[in-house]
């Protein structure tokens, strides 16, 4: 019988089979030698069976020995069985075995997808993953841990976990597995781990006990909380920063809830916190308004329509800021509302009463501050810290020619290029806390024009004490300036008329006389060269005398030729009888011939005024100075005199020598004359000579003097005036007054002395001409006035024309002097045909004069009026009297007080009366 044993292999052992047996069913196919139940030795089949670990095991020992055939029949049926057999396991093993092998493929793709997945889990994990055995050294580590730490994996695997983390005394592997267990099994805390370059850094680790193939690891799952660290310890400053804000706050701050009704509408609000500041901008208690209703505690609430504001505000989110009134408190309040959340708002406040005051009060010193500036006569100008013009007010505009709007944001035109490193070390001065007042500071116009200003400096600072501009006010003293250096150059011109007038009562000679007014021209004048010179009769000039630059004066003199086709300053003094003066002698084309030598001898200006002699204007006084321009109207005027001096001194003496010449001649022509004839002609001479000396002495001498007195006086009213006190003032105004009135005296009475002796140059004169340009000068003198002048056309006549122009200026002027308290003033001037002839007369509607003293009017200082209500000398008609003798007429006048006057003269043929 055939015995057929199935056998399932496991770990290498068989079962229902014998060790030699059960080795073979694990790998080995055939025949055994093997043993059965009874031990007894039999042959086994022995195969694999397909599917799980088993094997087939057929055993050839029969139990009943049949015939040889029936043995046969049995092994082929067995062997039939066993084919049969083995085809059907063989197609179970081969279904099993291709599940399997699906089965295999399909768990060979789960396992290659979770290692993708660990390995990508390990490379892009942001936080760190370290796996640490037993003995707390790395087994494994991400690429964020290598990164963190600063380590390469072979650096960092297999290294104790004290390479970066802070050691931690006392802590063991027991401890940590205790505390694991404790806590279930996951443990979070904080530590702090430490950079390969010995940085440390604040850490949570999540720690985790794992099993792998039968080992306990610790896994550690590490965040970098250094960020989170900073974070809270921002929010716990900011907290306290906000509780200091709050509490320290100057602006009023509180917080809000609405109150809304059925509708949703604000209605109240109910004042949820508040801070001190509170209490101090609105004046409201703290502690009455904290959980109370605004409408409850805040006065005037409903009226201003705050409520619906505020809630607005709180529902829609919107923030609002605005300033008002608060009548309630009686103060102006800016407030601002904003919502932290829905329903509630916080209220910022702040008192703006005593700013909005202050504002005020600024607008209106602003207003002012712009009404003086835009009113000053001194230029403002406010230069910003970019040293660009902000302010440039009208008086800037008008000094240096510049309008606002071209000078707005632009540098200041007016400081010369040549002064900008001036410019810049003033500043920087001034920003070191010094100060400037009238600080002398040259400028330019717009039309290129140098001036001279006198400027004041200040720093103006801005709130927070930056420096915001400088303001500089400056005045244009370029006429003070050169009033002061024509002042200077006039007193200077007074001492040598002093001087001069000093000298001619000692030199008769009038060469010596010449000598002496050259050097102190030279001396006391400051000048470079003065000197006289004569006209010949050929044309040349002969100089006379000479001081300063030695032989300049015959150099110059040689290139003199009276006539001359473009005459010089000494030509038209020698030719014309006329002053002169030229500028510049270097660009004057008329003094081309002796610009070499002035520019050799540093001379730039010079003036020449004639020296008349008997009506002759043969000499004359040449001043030179080392100045361009120097000689003005004034300085020419005060020459003028020196020169008449000079030409006075020479006519007295030479009368006094033709005196004593017919003195001689009357005494051997009346030899034979009774003595009393002899006494009274000296008697008359001697009375002569007295009244002469005597007349000489008042126009000469007691000049000095007066000059004196008027040019000290005005020199202390200039430089000191403003340091004196009381009445010092007047009286030197006094002083002066009383010095120049004595002077016109003087000068009065030496015009009409010269006017008795002055020779005189017949000739046709335009009487109406004349009258014209006096009436003219006389309105641009006084434009103030509005006089009517009313001139007969073509008046002529016969007689010296400076002469007449002298008595029809002293005529107009006291016409037009006597009018000043007459509205509708008028003057006429014209003609009459009456029996003695033509009869010129002189009319105005002024003052008039009693009748009774007419005859009084053409006496020498006498007047009808006083000085206080119409000054004068009393000389005018005096003088206009001896010109009309003079020039054998007869003058009179007519008039009634208040109703004007009028003053007729005639005069005689050609010739007549001289």
């Amino acid at each position: 019988m055939l015995a057929l044993v199935v056998g399932v292999s496991l770990l290498g052992t068989a079962t229902f089979a014998r060790p030699s047996t059960a080795t073979r069913a694990q790998g080995a196919e055939g025949l055994e030698q093997s043993g059965d139940h009874r031990a007894e030795p039999v042959p086994v089949a022995a195969g694999i069976v397909p599917g799980p670990p088993r094997f087939l095991a057929a055993d050839l020992g029969t139990a009943v020995i049949g015939s040889i055939r029936s043995r046969t029949l049995a092994v082929f049926a067995g062997v039939a069985g066993i084919v049969l057999l083995v085809v059907v396991l063989l197609l179970d093993w081969r279904r099993r075995k291709a599940r399997s092998l699906h089965e295999a493929a399909g768990a060979e793709r789960e396992r290659r997808r979770v290692e993708a997945r660990y390995a990508a889990l390990m490379r892009e994990a942001k936080e760190i993953v370290l796996l640490i055995d037993r003995d707390n050294k790395v087994v494994e580590a991400n690429d964020f841990a290598l990164t963190t730490y600063g380590y390469s994996r072979d650096d960092l695997v297999g290294r104790g976990i004290d390479t970066f983390r802070a050691p931690q005394p006392g802590v063991t592997v027991a401890d940590r597995t205790r505390q694991l267990e404790e806590a279930g099994g996951h443990l979070t805390f904080e530590s702090l781990h430490r950079r390969s370059d010995g940085v440390e850094f604040p850490v949570e680790v999540g720690l985790s006990i794992v099993a792998i193939e039968g080992e306990e690891y610790f896994l550690e799952i590490v965040r970098d909380i250094g960020e989170r660290k900073a974070a809270d310890a921002a929010l716990r400053d900011s907290e306290e920063r906000y509780r200091t804000v709050f509490e320290s706050a100057r602006s009023g701050f509180a917080l809000h809830e609405v109150v809304l009704d059925a509708a949703g509408e604000p209605v109240d609000f109910v004042i949820l916190a508040a801070n001190p500041a509170f209490e101090t901008q609105t004046g409201l208690a703290v502690a009455d308004l904290v959980g109370r209703r605004g409408l409850d505690v805040i006065p005037g609430l409903a009226e201003s329509g705050l409520v619906q504001r505020f809630g607005r505000v709180a529902l829609t989110g919107e923030a609002e800021r605005f300033e008002m009134w608060a009548p309630g408190l009686g103060r102006y309040l800016d407030q601002q509302v904003v919502s932290p959340r829905r329903g509630q708002f916080a209220l910022i406040v702040l008192d703006i009463t005593e700013q909005r005051s202050a504002e005020a009060e600024l607008s209106r010193l602003s207003q002012r501050f712009e009404a003086t500036v835009m009113a000053s006569p001194l230029a403002m100008v406010a230069l910003g810290g970019d040293r660009r013009v902000q302010l440039w007010n009208p008086a800037a505009a008008a000094i240096f020619g510049w309008s606002a709007e071209e000078v707005a944001g632009e540098p200041p035109p007016f400081i010369p290029a040549d002064s900008m490193a001036q410019a810049d070390a003033l500043q920087e001065r001034l920003l070191a806390g010094e100060q400037f007042s009238g600080l002398d500071l040259p400028c330019v116009r717009k039309d290129g024009a140098r001036i001279h200003t006198s400027a004041s400096l200040a720093l103006m600072r801005g709130e927070d004490a930056s420096s915001d501009s400088v303001l500089l006010i400056i005045e244009d003293v370029t006429e003070r300036r050169a009033n002061v250096v024509r002042l200077a150059r006039l007193s200077r011109l007074y001492q040598v008329l002093s001087a001069v007038t000093e000298a001619i009562p000692e030199e008769r000679d009038p060469e010596r006389l010449y000598e002496k007014v050259c050097r102190i021209a030279v001396d006391q004048g400051g000048f470079g060269l003065a000197w006289v010179g004569k006209r010949r009769r050929n044309g040349t000039v002969r100089v006379l005398a000479t001081a300063g630059v030695e032989g300049a004066a015959a150099e110059i003199a040689a290139e003199v030729h009276v006539p001359s086709d473009r005459p010089g300053t000494v030509g038209i003094a020698l030719g014309e009888g006329r002053s002169d003066t030229c500028p510049d002698i270097a660009t004057d084309p008329r003094m081309a011939g002796i610009a070499a030598v002035a520019r050799a001898h540093g001379l730039r200006s010079s003036a020449a005024v004639p020296i008349v002699i008997d009506g002759h204007h043969d000499a004359a006084l040449a001043i030179y100075s080392s100045e361009p321009g120097r000689f003005d109207v004034e300085e020419v005027g005060l020459l003028e005199r020196l020169a008449a001096d000079i030409g006075f001194a020479i006519e007295a003496a030479g009368r006094e020598r033709a005196r004593r010449k017919a003195e001689r001649q009357l005494e051997a022509l009346n030899a034979d004359l009774e003595q009393r004839v002899r006494e009274r002609t000296d008697e008359l001479e001697a009375a002569n000579t007295e009244l002469e000396a005597f007349s000489y002495s008042v126009s000469h001498d007691l000049r000095a003097p007066l000059r004196a007195l008027d040019g000290f006086s005005l020199a202390l009213l200039e430089d000191y005036g403003q340091d004196l006190e009381g009445d010092a003032a007047d009286y030197l105004r006094r002083i002066r007054a009383a010095s120049q009135r004595m002077g016109r005296l003087i000068d009065d009475l030496l015009m009409l002395s010269r006017m008795t002796r002055r020779g005189m140059t017949w000739e046709r004169v335009d009487v109406s001409a004349l009258a014209r340009s006096i009436g003219d000068e006389l309105s641009d003198d006084d434009p103030g006035r509005q006089v009517r002048f009313n001139v007969m056309p073509n008046m002529t006549a016969d007689g010296d024309a400076q002469l007449l122009d002298v008595a029809l200026r002293n005529l107009l002027g006291n016409a037009w002097k006597f009018t000043s308290r007459t509205e509708g003033a008028r003057v006429d001037v014209g003609t009459e045909a009456r029996g003695e002839g033509l009869v010129f007369f002189v009319r105005d509607n002024g003052a008039g004069f009693d009748a009774q003293y007419a005859d009084k009017l053409f006496t020498p200082f006498q007047r009808l009026h006083g000085d206080d209500e119409f000054p004068g000398t009393g000389i005018g008609l005096a003088t206009v009297q001896r010109i009309v003798h003079r020039h054998g007429g007869r003058v009179w006048a007519e008039g009634a007080t208040g109703k004007g006057a009028t003053v007729w003269f005639t005069l005689g043929p050609r010739g007549e009366g001289e």
